[in-house]
C-alpha cells in the first residue's frame, strides 16, 4: 500500500471509531450475551494521568520537628502549634482515638526501659502482599533499632515459603507446612497457627538454618543476632532442640506440654546459626534478636484481607503473645478487598470483620498498641485510561471510623501518597509497580519513611512531655493549639 493511501486508510479507521463513540449508547450493548461499550470522546482526550500530579519533592520536604529537650522549653508555643498541625492538618499523620496525642506512650515507655531492662519489645506488623518479603517492616524496624537499640530480624517461621530481603532460610527435614491463608492445596490446621497465622508441624526432626542479610543495602542491625526463641507448641511434652553457631552447639529439652518457648542467649553476636528440633511439634516462629532492645517482626499474607487472626485459636494466640513481650500490633490490610467494595454496604460489612479481628488482638495482647494502616491508592482501567477506584476514599473513611472507634490509631498510605490518581504519579516517578496496585522497591522505601515520620514526630512530642505532669501538659496543649 503506499504511503498515501495508508495514511487515508488510518484516517478513515481514526474517524470512524471516533464516529461510534459518538453515537455508541452510553450504557453498551448486549450483543449474544456479551456487553460491549465504547469509550466517551471525552474519556479518550482527557489524560487522567495528569490529574492531581503531585510533587514528590514537596512531599519529601515535609519534615518532622527535631525536639531540643530543654529544662526552660522556650519554644513551648511553637513546639506544641507544631505538633498539633503534624496531628490534625497534615495527611501524614496518625488519627488518633477520642484524640489522644498521648495514644503511643505507653510503647515509647516500654521501648526506652527496653535496654537498661535487658528485654526485648516486638512490634508485630501484620500485613498482605505490600509488606511482602519485609518490605515497609525493614524500614521501621532499622529506625527503631537505632532509637531504642536492638538487633536481628525478628520472628521469623521454622520454613519460609517467601523470600526476604532481610534473612536468608532454608529447612531440611520432616514437618509438615500449615496456613491459614493461601492457596486451596495449602494444609490447614483447624485453628493451631500461632502468631504469624500458620506453623510448621515437627514429625520427628527438621533443622532450619538461618542466615543473616550480607546486602549493602539492608540495614546494619539486621547482619547479626545474639538471642534465638524458639516458639512452639509441644504436642507429646518430649522436644529437644540443639543450636549451633561458631562451630558450637547447646541443646535444650522441654517435657512441658502446650505453648512454651527456648531461648539461647549468645556470647556474641552472629551471623548464622542452625537450630535442629525432634520430637512431635507444632513450631509457631523463632524469635531472631538482639539481648535487648526493639524488634520488628514482618508477617505478611500474601492475598489476605485481614480475617486471619479469628482463624487462630484464641487460648493459643493469647499464650503466645504472653511470652513475646509485644508492645505495638501494626494491622495493615484492605487491598485485597477494595476492588469488591463497590457499595457502601460492602464497606461497612468489611469494617466489621476488621473491627472482629482488632477486637481479638485486644483481647488475646491487652498490653500492646495497636495502628491499622489503611490501603494505599489503587487504580483500574476505566474507559481505556487508568484511575483510582472510585469510592478509595470511601474504603478509607470508613476503615478510619472503625479503628478509631475500637480504640485503634489509623494510618492512610492513601492519603499519604496524595490521594485519588496518586498512585499514577508514583508510578511515573517509579515508586509504583506495574499492577498499580503495589510499591516498586522504591516506593515502599518511600512509604516506610513517612511512617517512620509519623512516629519520630509522636516520639518527639512523647519526649516533650513525659516529664511534665499530665494536667499541666492537657491544659498547656489546650490552650496553645485550640486554635488550630
Amino acid at each position: 500500500m503506499k504511503p498515501h493511501a495508508t495514511l487515508i486508510f488510518i484516517s478513515a479507521v481514526i474517524l470512524t471509531l471516533g464516529l461510534l463513540c459518538l453515537i455508541f449508547p452510553k450504557g453498551g450493548i448486549t450483543v449474544v450475551g456479551t456487553k460491549i461499550k465504547m469509550p466517551a470522546i471525552a474519556d479518550i482526550l482527557n489524560d487522567n494521568t495528569a490529574q492531581n500530579e503531585l510533587d514528590i519533592e514537596k512531599m519529601d520536604s515535609i519534615k518532622h520537628l527535631k525536639y531540643e529537650q530543654t529544662s526552660a522549653h522556650s519554644h513551648t508555643k511553637d513546639s506544641l502549634i507544631h505538633f498539633a498541625e503534624f496531628i490534625t492538618d497534615s495527611s501524614m499523620g496518625f488519627s488518633l482515638p477520642n484524640d489522644d496525642v498521648c495514644f503511643f506512650d505507653k510503647f515509647f515507655a516500654k521501648a526506652e526501659k527496653a535496654a537498661s531492662e535487658g528485654k526485648v519489645v516486638r512490634i508485630l506488623h501484620y500485613g498482605d502482599s505490600q509488606i511482602e518479603m519485609d518490605r515497609i517492616s525493614d524500614i521501621l524496624r532499622a529506625y527503631m533499632q537505632k532509637t531504642f537499640g536492638g538487633l536481628g530480624v525478628g520472628l521469623i517461621p521454622f520454613s519460609q515459603t517467601i523470600p526476604s530481603l532481610s534473612v536468608k532460610q532454608y529447612a531440611t527435614g520432616d514437618f509438615t507446612h500449615y496456613s491459614s491463608y493461601g492457596s486451596e492445596d495449602i494444609p490447614r490446621n483447624r485453628g493451631h497457627y500461632g502468631p504469624m497465622a500458620k506453623c510448621c508441624r515437627v514429625n520427628s526432626t527438621a533443622t532450619a538454618n538461618i542466615s543473616a542479610a550480607t546486602s549493602d543495602t539492608r540495614d546494619g542491625h539486621l547482619k547479626s543476632f545474639s538471642k534465638i526463641t524458639l516458639l512452639f507448641d509441644n504436642l507429646n511434652g518430649n522436644l529437644t532442640a540443639t543450636l549451633s553457631a561458631n562451630g558450637h552447639s547447646e541443646r535444650k529439652y522441654s517435657a512441658t506440654r502446650g505453648v512454651n518457648t527456648l531461648t539461647w542467649q549468645l556470647d556474641t553476636a552472629v551471623t548464622s546459626v542452625s537450630l535442629t528440633v525432634s520430637g512431635l511439634s507444632d513450631i509457631y516462629g523463632i524469635m531472631v534478636d538482639g539481648s535487648s532492645g526493639v524488634s520488628v517482626d514482618n508477617i505478611s499474607m500474601r492475598g489476605a484481607s485481614g480475617h486471619q487472626i479469628r482463624m487462630i485459636d484464641s487460648i493459643l494466640l493469647a499464650q503466645s503473645y504472653a511470652k513475646m513481650n509485644i508492645g505495638l500490633i501494626i494491622f495493615q490490610y484492605g487491598g485485597n478487598s477494595v476492588p469488591y467494595l463497590t457499595s457502601q454496604a460492602s464497606r461497612d460489612n468489611y469494617a466489621e470483620a476488621m473491627a472482629k479481628q482488632l477486637q481479638r488482638l485486644h483481647n488475646t495482647c491487652p498490653n500492646a498498641q495497636i495502628l491499622f494502616i489503611g490501603p494505599a491508592d489503587m487504580c483500574k482501567m476505566v474507559n481505556g485510561n487508568m484511575q483510582s477506584y472510585p469510592y478509595m476514599q470511601e474504603v478509607v473513611n470508613t476503615l478510619r471510623s472503625m479503628a478509631l472507634e475500637n480504640n485503634v490509631a489509623f494510618w492512610s498510605m492513601y492519603d499519604v501518597m496524595g490521594g485519588y490518581n496518586s498512585m499514577l504519579t508514583w508510578k511515573k516517578n517509579g515508586l509504583g509497580g506495574g499492577d498499580y496496585v503495589h510499591f516498586s522497591q522504591k516506593g515502599a522505601d518511600k512509604m516506610a519513611s513517612y511512617l517512620v515520620n509519623a512516629f519520630q514526630t509522636m516520639y518527639e512530642l512523647y519526649l516533650f512531655h513525659k516529664d511534665t505532669d499530665p494536667a499541666k501538659f492537657n491544659k498547656l496543649w489546650t490552650e496553645n493549639t485550640k486554635q488550630q
